[in-house]
C-alpha cells in the first residue's frame, strides 16, 4: 500500500484530489494538512511515500516543505502543484527535492497517472 500525504490550502482542492488520489488501487491517503506547520508535523509523524504539496500555501511556500522532507526523508516523493508553475519556479522546486511538478488546473491526470505509476511499483 503507498501511502499519500496532501497538502494545500484550499479545503475544496485537498477534497478533490484527495479523492481522487485515495481512489487509485494500493494508494491511502493518510492525512492532509492546510500549512506548512501543519503539513509538516503530519508528514513527520505519518512518513507517507508520497507527498503532494501546493506551491503557495497562503502567505507561506510549499518550497520549504519540499526542502524540509528532502532533508530529512531522502527517499520520499514529493510532487508540486499550481496554478502558478514558470519554468523558473519548476527549476527551484526540483534544486529542492521535488520530483515532478504539474500545473492543478490542467494537470490532474498527470498526478493521477503518477501516482498510479508509484503505488504499481514503478522507480522514479
Amino acid at each position: 500500500m503507498t501511502s499519500l500525504f496532501l497538502v494545500d490550502d484550499h479545503p475544496e482542492v485537498r477534497q478533490r484530489v484527495g479523492r481522487m488520489l485515495g481512489a487509485i488501487h494500493n494508494v491511502l491517503l493518510v492525512g492532509e494538512a492546510s500549512d506548512v506547520t501543519s503539513g509538516l508535523d503530519g508528514i513527520r509523524r505519518l512518513r507517507p511515500d508520497v507527498v503532494v504539496v501546493d506551491f503557495h500555501l497562503g502567505a507561506d511556500s510549499g518550497l520549504s516543505i519540499v526542502e524540509a522532507v528532502k532533508q530529512e526523508f531522502p527517499g520520499m516523493r514529493v510532487i508540486v502543484l499550481s496554478n502558478f508553475l514558470t519554468p523558473q519556479h519548476v527549476a527551484r522546486f526540483k534544486r529542492a527535492g521535488a520530483h515532478w511538478c504539474f500545473d492543478k488546473s490542467s494537470e490532474l491526470d498527470q498526478v493521477r497517472r503518477v501516482v498510479t505509476e508509484i503505488a504499481a511499483g514503478a522507480s522514479r
